[in-house]
């Protein structure tokens, strides 16, 4: 069979035979998370038997895993140890963002196949949304280097936050778990207790141009600048300049902060008018606190202080259009 085969962003036009392709599919692998996303139980079934059709007429069986979240981690690190050169990861922001803390620096190269909630990242790649057509990218594709951020050694593929978003998340799980809600039901209560409890945060930042005390209910760290509203293409154009982008709300009342969620909802984060934003390279949050929840890539952990965070330039390899 003739093949037109993507490797590194090189192309090749040759005939394949069994045995080299078989070969080929023995330097691929790919973890898929088969509870992520919001679709019904039996199209969420449906949706994975087509994904695990079309990977097995690329990779080997035993190099696919489709499994719980709570496996990612040791599936990827498998197919690691077996010697793979790409991986395909099937999952939303937090399933790819387990993934990306341990292939960055490796040279292994990421397919992402967009089956959460939001798929930022994929969005920001300008991957197809359709799982299908993302899985074509094997086919024919073009390698891209892209950033991470770090926070205290856990690398995030998009962003960190503290204070508010941190504390709705909590709520918004604890909801879900105790009641059985969907997650947009919960999201839309748990935010209302996290403002009704909105908690402000007294913090050092220190960057290498300033150092600044600040008393603010919201810190937000990005991998690269983002652009637009939350509701209207917030987005990264770039993700592979070498930058954090720190954002910071001004220490306001609750009725102010509603009214900049709605700004930022339906005009965009750069017209609003309390919040404090520039680049930096690198930064240091401090607090009386010895610990801090921190939502990261939407995952909360709780961190020991003061919070580190870096920028890691072209550190992670991914498959592109």
């Amino acid at each position: 069979m003739t093949k037109l085969f993507t490797w590194a962003s090189r192309t090749f036009p040759f005939q394949v035979d069994i045995q080299t392709w078989t070969l080929l599919m023995t330097k691929i692998g790919a973890v898929i998370n088969k509870n992520t996303g919001t679709l019904p139980p039996q199209q969420k079934t449906d949706r994975i038997e087509e994904i695990k059709e079309h990977l097995l007429a690329r990779i080997s069986a035993d190099h696919l895993a489709i499994v719980s979240g709570d496996q990612i981690r040791q599936e990827v690190e498998r197919l690691q140890k077996r010697g793979i050169e790409m991986l395909v990861v099937g999952g939303g922001d937090g399933t790819v963002s387990t993934a990306a803390n341990i292939l960055s620096n490796t040279g292994i190269l990421l397919v992402v196949l967009p089956l959460g909630t939001k798929n930022n990242f994929c969005r920001d790649l300008g991957i197809p949304l359709e799982p299908v057509e993302a899985i074509r990218l094997m086919d024919s594709m073009q390698m891209k280097e892209v950033d991470l951020g770090e926070v205290n050694g856990i690398k995030f593929i998009n962003n960190v936050s503290l204070g508010v978003y941190p504390k709705m998340v909590a709520e918004r799980e604890e909801i879900t778990k105790k009641r059985g809600w969907r997650k947009w039901q919960a999201q839309i209560v748990a935010a209302l207790i996290a403002l009704r409890k909105m908690p402000k945060m007294k913090l050092v930042l220190e960057d290498e141009v300033y150092t600044a005390k600040r008393f603010t209910p919201l810190v937000f760290v990005g991998n690269n600048e983002y652009q637009g509203g939350f509701e209207s293409d917030f987005h990264r154009p770039a993700i592979n300049e070498g930058k954090l982008w720190l954002c910071m709300a001004r220490s306001l009342g609750i009725l102010t902060l509603l009214r900049m969620i709605y700004v930022l909802s339906v005009r965009g984060i750069q017209e609003m008018e309390n919040l404090e934003m520039r680049s930096v390279t690198k930064l240091i949050v401090r607090s009386h606190h010895r610990k801090l929840k921190v939502a990261i890539d939407g995952e909360i952990h709780k961190l020991s202080m003061p919070l580190r965070f870096r920028s890691l330039e072209k550190a992670l390899r991914v498959a592109v259009p």
